[in-house]
C-alpha cells in the first residue's frame, strides 16, 4: 500500500470509468482493521456477511464496510455520517413536523419507505437485530460497520429488504490495553471516549469497557427564544463486553450496552406557502393582546397587521377537492414548485419554547402517559435511553468442520419528546379557545408531546459446516418478539393549565411474532466456479390490540361491534413467504471474481387499527377509500451482478455491481377527510382519518462503483459513487394529488422522494514521517460528498438542491500518541438534508386542509475541533 505505482493504461481506464461513473459500492479499506486473508495478504478488510469471516473481495455481495481506522480518520460516529459518506445510502430524521433524533429513516439503494412505520433497512449489532436504527448509533469505537446492499434473508432475516447495517464490536483482549480520547470544537462541542480492556483470568476470561461523553450546541440561534439554539444534543454511553475461551472449541461472548440521549428542541426549517399575519399592528415584544389571524390570500387584508409567517408560494397548484379521482372538482392552491429556496432567518428555524405553568403542569401530568414525568423531559426537547443485551455461543466440534451457534438479543428503547409542532412563533396570534377561567394560553401555540416505548427479544440457533473443502452448508432457526407502544398529545387549547383529566392519549399496542427456519449450501463446482443456494421460511404473526383501557367498536365493517377488554387482541394476521437467494460466482484469478444473483425480498406488512373506536360513518368511508385493517407485505425481486478485484499488488481495488428490483405492494399513506355523524361517539366535525395501503409498485434500478487505489507512496486516494433510478410504475396517495393534481396514471415514470439519484464521496490522504529515527507520523485528509436533489413526493413538483459538504482533517502522532485537527462542512454548505411537507397550523386551521409547507431538514454549520488520544 505505501509503495510507488506507476499507473498503466489499463488503470487509467479503470480510473477514466470511475469518474464517468458517479455510482459506487462503498467497500472500503479499513487500514487498521485489517485481518489476513487468502493467503495471509496484510490489509484486505474482513466482513461477516455470510455469518463467517471472509475478505470483503471474496464476498459475492455488494458491500460497504468502514474498519476503524477509518471511522476515525472520517470521524463517522452515527448513521447521519455513515449515510453521508456512502454513495446510494441516506438517512432522514424528518417526520411529523420536526427533524431530530427521535426518528431515522434509513435509504438504501432508493428503496426509501413511504411511512415513519416502515422499515426498508434492517440494522443489527453483532449479527442480533435492533428493532431502532438509533441504537447503532450509540456503540462506542466498533471494529466496523458492514452496509450489505440488497435483499439479505437467509443470514439477517426480517426486514432486510432493501439490505442490511450490522455494526461489529471489537473483542476484548487477553492482554491490558485501552485508549482515552478529548476532543473540543466550536459551539461548546465536546466528545470524551475511553476504552479498557484486559483479562479477567488468563487465558479463560477477558473483558472490555467503553464509554462516552459527546455535546454540542445546535448551528442556529431561535428567534422566538433569544439566548438559545436549536438542535442542541448530548449523548453519554457506557459498554461492557465479555469474551470467555473455557475451551474444547467453545467462545463465548457477551454485549451490554447503555446509552442516554438529551437533546434540547429541534432545528427544521418550515416554510408557509401562505404568509400569516396577525390582525393587529404590534410586534414582539408587547404587552397587548394577540390579534386575528390574517391571511391575505384567502379573504385577508394585504399588508394588515405584523408578520408572522412570511410566504413563499411561487405557484398555483389546481389540486383536487379529495384527491381520490380526476373526476373531483379542481381546487387551486399556492405552493412552492421546484427548488425550494432559502428561509428567511428571521422566522425559520423557529419555535416558541416558552416554559410557563401552562407547560411546566402538563409535563408533570401523569394521566395517559406511558413515560412516568419523572422519566421524560423537563422541558421542550428529547430524552432517550437505550438498553441493548446480547449473548453469542459458538462450538467448533472437533475436526468434523461444524460449528454449532447461539445468539440471544434483547433490545428496550423509551424516548420522550415535546415540540412545538407548529415551527413558528405565534404569540402575535390569538387562541380563539381561550378565556380567562380555562386556564389556556391567550395566544396561540401548538405543543405537542410524544413518548414511545419498544422492546424486542431475539434467539437463533444454527448449524454450519465448512471443512475447507469443496461443500459448505448451513442450517438454523430463529424467533423474534417484537413489541411498541406509543402515547401523545397537546394543541392550541388541549393541554389546558393542569387540569386533572386525561391529557394525553396511550395508543394500543402493536406486535409481532416471527418464526424463521434458514439454510444455504454452497458449493465449489470447479476451482474458479461456485455455486451457493440459500433460503428462509419465515412466519410473520402480526397483533393489533385493544387501548390500556379497552376499546369499544361501534361498528361492524371491520371487526365485529362491541366492547374489547384492555390490551385484548383486535387483529391478528399470519403472512408466510419463502426467500430464496441464488448466487453464481466466478474466480478469474484469484485477485478478481464476478458474480450473479437474485434474490427475494418481503417487508412485513402493518395494521391500521387507529379509526376502530370511530362512528360507522367514519369506518364506511374508510373502507369506501380502499382502506382495510391488514395491509400486506411489501414484495421485491432482486436481480445483481458485479465484479471485485485487486490489481498491482493490491495496490488499487475496485468493486462494481448493477442491480435491478421489481418493488410490488408498495406501502403508502392515504388520508380520508369524513364528516363525522353528530350523534355518539360522532362528532359532528370534518375529522381526518389516516391509513396505510398497498397502492404502488417501482422499478429501481441502478450502477455502484468504488475504487481505491495508492499511486505513490504516502498517497492512497478512494472515489465512490451511486446511479439509482427509483421509476415509479403505479402509485397512490389522495394527499399528494388533492394538493398538486398528479394523479393515477400521471405518476408513472417520476421518481420516488427522499433519495439522491446521483451520489458520490472522493476522499484523498497524503501521509508521511519526520524526525530523525522517522518516529512521528503525520498526515493530512481531505473527503467531499455528494448527494444530488431530493423530491419531496412522488410527485417530484419540489425539491431540495444538491448538497456537497467537504471535511478536512489533519493529524500528528508520535508513540502513543496522537493529536488532530479538524473542519467539517468546511465551506459552510447551506444545502437542506430533507424535505417533507406540512401543513401550516393557524388559529381556526384554515390552511389544514390540504398540505401548505414544507418541513426542511438543516445541515450541521462549519465545524473546528481539536483532539488528542493516547493509547496504551
Amino acid at each position: 500500500m505505501k509503495t510507488a505505482l506507476n499507473l498503466s493504461a489499463s488503470t487509467c481506464a479503470l480510473l477514466a470509468l470511475a469518474g464517468s461513473l458517479p455510482a459506487l459500492a462503498q467497500e472500503n479499506r479499513g487500514p487498521a482493521e485489517a485481518i489476513e486473508q487468502r493467503g495471509e495478504e496484510p490489509g484486505a478488510i474482513v466482513v461477516s456477511a455470510r455469518r463467517r469471516e471472509e475478505s470483503i473481495q471474496d464476498v459475492p455481495i455488494a458491500i460497504s464496510a468502514i474498519g476503524a481506522e477509518e471511522l476515525s480518520l472520517r470521524r463517522i460516529r452515527s448513521l447521519n455520517d455513515l449515510a453521508a459518506a456512502i454513495p446510494g445510502f441516506s438517512i432522514s430524521n424528518n417526520s411529523n413536523g420536526r427533524s431530530d433524533r427521535s426518528f431515522q429513516q434509513i435509504s438504501l439503494r432508493g428503496f426509501t419507505p413511504s411511512t415513519a412505520g416502515i422499515t426498508t433497512t434492517a440494522t443489527f449489532i453483532d449479527g442480533v437485530p435492533v428493532a431502532s436504527a438509533s441504537a447503532v448509533n450509540a456503540v462506542v469505537d466498533p471494529a466496523r460497520i458492514e452496509v450489505l446492499k440488497g435483499p439479505q434473508p437467509a443470514y439477517f432475516g426480517r426486514n432486510t429488504f432493501a439490505g442490511a447495517v450490522n455494526v461489529v464490536n471489537k473483542a476484548p483482549s487477553f492482554e491490558w490495553g485501552g485508549s482515552v480520547a478529548a476532543e473540543v470544537a466550536t459551539r461548546d462541542g465536546y466528545d470524551l471516549t475511553g476504552a479498557i480492556e484486559g483479562p479477567i483470568i488468563p487465558d479463560l476470561l477477558a473483558f472490555r469497557v467503553t464509554g462516552r461523553a459527546y455535546g454540542t450546541n445546535g448551528s442556529y440561534d431561535n428567534p422566538a427564544a433569544p439566548g438559545q439554539t436549536l438542535g442542541d444534543q448530548s449523548t453519554k454511553t457506557a459498554t461492557l463486553s465479555l469474551l470467555a475461551t473455557p475451551g474444547g472449541g467453545v467462545t463465548l461472548k457477551a454485549f451490554g450496552m447503555y446509552s442516554r440521549d438529551r437533546d434540547g428542541p429541534s432545528a427544521q426549517g418550515f416554510m408557509s406557502a401562505y404568509e400569516v399575519r396577525a390582525g393587529r399592528g404590534s410586534t414582539l415584544p408587547t404587552t397587548a393582546a394577540p390579534g386575528t389571524v390574517n391571511i391575505p390570500a384567502m379573504g385577508g387584508v394585504a399588508g394588515a397587521g405584523a408578520l408572522v409567517l412570511p410566504g413563499y408560494g411561487n405557484c398555483t397548484l389546481n389540486g383536487f377537492t379529495n384527491g381520490f379521482s380526476a373526476s373531483e372538482p379542481t381546487v387551486a392552491r399556492q405552493f412552492m414548485c421546484g427548488k425550494v429556496g432559502a428561509l428567511d432567518r428571521a422566522y425559520s428555524p423557529a419555535q416558541n419554547t416558552v416554559e410557563d405553568a401552562y407547560i411546566t403542569n402538563y409535563l408533570a401530568n401523569p394521566n395517559g402517559r406511558l413515560i412516568a414525568p419523572s422519566d421524560a423531559i423537563d422541558g421542550y426537547g428529547l430524552i432517550r435511553r437505550y438498553t441493548h443485551l446480547h449473548f453469542n455461543a459458538d462450538w467448533e466440534i472437533g475436526d468434523t468442520g461444524l460449528t454449532l451457534s447461539s445468539l440471544t438479543g434483547y433490545n428496550h428503547e423509551e424516548y420522550f419528546q415535546l415540540a412545538d409542532l407548529d415551527n413558528y412563533d405565534g404569540r402575535l396570534l390569538a387562541n380563539p379557545t381561550y378565556t380567562a377561567t380555562n386556564g389556556q394560553r391567550a395566544y396561540f401555540d401548538f405543543p405537542y408531546e410524544v413518548d414511545r416505548v419498544q422492546k424486542d427479544f431475539s434467539q437463533e440457533v444454527r448449524l454450519a459446516y465448512d471443512d475447507r473443502g469443496p461443500l459448505r452448508a448451513m442450517i438454523g432457526g430463529s424467533y423474534l418478539w417484537y413489541n411498541s407502544q406509543n402515547s401523545g398529545g397537546g394543541g392550541n387549547g388541549a393541554l389546558g393549565s393542569g387540569a386533572p383529566g386525561t391529557l394525553s392519549t396511550i395508543s394500543p399496542a402493536t406486535g409481532s411474532k416471527t418464526y424463521s427456519v434458514f439454510g444455504s449450501v454452497g458449493f465449489d463446482v470447479t476451482s474458479q466456479f461456485n455455486i451457493n443456494l440459500e433460503a428462509r421460511y419465515q412466519i410473520d404473526h402480526l397483533f393489533a390490540y385493544a387501548g390500556p383501557t379497552g376499546t369499544t367498536i361501534p361498528a361492524s365493517t371491520f371487526l365485529p361491534a362491541g366492547a374489547y377488554a384492555p390490551n385484548a387482541v383486535l387483529a391478528d394476521s399470519k403472512y408466510k413467504n419463502f426467500l430464496p437467494r441464488v448466487i453464481a460466482q466466478y474466480k478469474f484469478t484469484p485477485e478478481l471474481m464476478a458474480y450473479a444473483s437474485y434474490s427475494k425480498g418481503v417487508n412485513s406488512g402493518v395494521f391500521n387499527v387507529l379509526f376502530l373506536n370511530r362512528s360507522e360513518t367514519v369506518q364506511n368511508a374508510v373502507a369506501d377509500a380502499g382502506v382495510e385493517v391488514g395491509v400486506s407485505p411489501e414484495k421485491l425481486d432482486n436481480y445483481e451482478v458485479g465484479i471485485k478485484g485487486e490489481l498491482f499488488d493490491r495496490k488499487l481495488t475496485f468493486a462494481l455491481a448493477a442491480f435491478y428490483g421489481d418493488w410490488t405492494n408498495q406501502i403508502n399513506l392515504r388520508t380520508v377527510s369524513v364528516l363525522d355523524v353528530p350523534s355518539p361517539p360522532g362528532t359532528g366535525t370534518v375529522t381526518p382519518v389516516i391509513g396505510q395501503v398497498n397502492s404502488g409498485s417501482t422499478k429501481v434500478k441502478g450502477l455502484e462503483l468504488d475504487v481505491h487505489v495508492t499511486p505513490v507512496t504516502g498517497l492512497d486516494l478512494s472515489v465512490g459513487g451511486a446511479i439509482i433510478d427509483a421509476s415509479i410504475r403505479s402509485f397512490s396517495d389522495p394527499a399528494v394529488s388533492k394538493l398538486t393534481g398528479v394523479i393515477g396514471d400521471e405518476f408513472r415514470g417520476k421518481q420516488l422522494p427522499n433519495m439522491s439519484k446521483y451520489s458520490a464521496s472522493i476522499g484523498a490522504q497524503y501521509s508521511g514521517t519526520f524526525g530523525s529515527d522517522g518516529d512521528i507520523g503525520w498526515y493530512l485528509r481531505g473527503d467531499m460528498i455528494y448527494k444530488s436533489r431530493i423530491f419531496a413526493t412522488a410527485s417530484n413538483v419540489t425539491w431540495i438542491g444538491s448538497q456537497t459538504p467537504v471535511n478536512f482533517k489533519a493529524g500528528i502522532s508520535s508513540g502513543p500518541n496522537t493529536f488532530e485537527a479538524f473542519v467539517r462542512n468546511a465551506f459552510n454548505n447551506r444545502s437542506y438534508t430533507s424535505i417533507a411537507e406540512q401543513t401550516v397550523l393557524v388559529p381556526g386551521f384554515a390552511l389544514s386542509g390540504a398540505n401548505s409547507a414544507l418541513v426542511l431538514g438543516m445541515p450541521t454549520l462549519r465545524t473546528a475541533g481539536i483532539a488528542y488520544k493516547r493509547t496504551f
